[in-house]
């Protein structure tokens, strides 16, 4: 009991909350949802942590002081991730997840990437100066009336 008092006082810190539910409470808020596959995980009470934040490497931590608490799964921007996938995305990172974005492009497009994404603008682009140096140029059989 003392456990779980100190587990909720570190979550409310992070800005998390620590709900219990029943199996009856948790069989009519996931029958016709997305999540509904995971409803044979909930034959009994069950726990649940809420945030408004996505903060995993801090649920990690707190998790880590409380044994007695066991980590399922978890739900982040609306998948359903087991415990691995959950942690990891905690631990990436804004950067790490650029320099893989960038090597996947590298790697998909080869070294004329850039000329590949930027050809049909080039091209607009020169045609439409093309169009306006051709109207903006009087025509020389066109004498220019005064009005």
């Amino acid at each position: 009991m003392d456990d779980m008092f100190e587990f909720k006082v570190l979550l409310k810190k992070a800005n998390m909350y620590l709900k219990r539910y029943s199996s009856k409470i948790m069989k009519l808020a996931l029958e016709d949802s997305p999540y509904a596959a995971s409803l044979p995980l909930y034959s009994s009470s069950f726990t649940l942590v809420f945030s408004p934040d996505m903060n995993v490497a801090a649920f990690e931590k707190i998790s880590k002081k409380c044994p007695s608490v066991v980590l399922l799964a978890g739900i982040l921007e609306g998948r359903l991730l087991n415990k691995e996938n959950f942690l990891r995305y905690g631990k990436s990172d804004l950067t790490t997840s650029r320099m893989h974005l960038v090597q996947v492009l590298q790697n998909a497009g080869g070294n004329n990437l850039n000329q590949q994404l930027t050809q049909h603008q080039s091209t607009l682009v020169a045609r439409l100066k093309q169009i306006s140096i051709n109207e903006a140029a009087p025509d020389k059989n066109e004498k220019s009336v005064p009005v």
